[in-house]
């Protein structure tokens, strides 16, 4: 596979993940109580602000979606692995990296009035690239509901 072949089809897998997002996180373990799981990061999901985690490991996540740009990421040159990440940054930039649902006024900007793609791309340029492009990245970006969930949130 070449590089421009990988890059269109992560396009095409990040307007798919857009749409209906596939990132979700589920702890090792069962929490021993309804206490637990809301003193997790599971539990905190849409507290604004939201506790930072330091212990990322603590969670797994599975996305159909991460494994499938994993498959392409891993298909083409090493070489050529910094353009495809490259177009994945490229993204965080773009205005239209989110969906609204509904039309209710009231409620826009909200992270659960917005699909984004923007939690998958974030989370496999911080597993397979180098975490700092992803900072730069999101210094550069504008502020946006697709943004917020990036941060704050991922679809269960």
């Amino acid at each position: 596979m070449t590089v421009y072949e990988a890059r269109q089809n992560a396009d095409q897998v990040l307007d798919v993940e857009r749409k209906q997002p596939t990132v979700t996180y589920l702890a090792h373990a069962p929490f021993v109580n309804e206490e637990a799981f809301r003193a997790s990061a599971l539990g905190q999901r849409g507290w604004h602000p939201r506790p930072v985690s330091e212990s990322p490991g603590k969670f797994q996540l599975f996305s159909r979606n991460y494994e499938l740009l994993k498959s392409f990421f891993e298909e083409i040159l090493p070489e050529e692995r910094p353009l495809f990440l490259a177009n994945l940054r490229d993204r965080i930039r773009q205005p239209n990296a989110f969906d609204v649902i509904g039309g209710d006024l009231l409620g826009s900007g909200k992270t659960d009035r917005t699909n984004s793609e923007l939690p998958l791309v974030a989370e496999f340029i911080a597993r397979e690239g180098d975490p700092s492009d992803l900072l730069r990245a999101l210094r550069d970006a504008a502020l946006r509901p697709g943004l917020t969930d990036c941060y704050c949130t991922s679809k269960k």
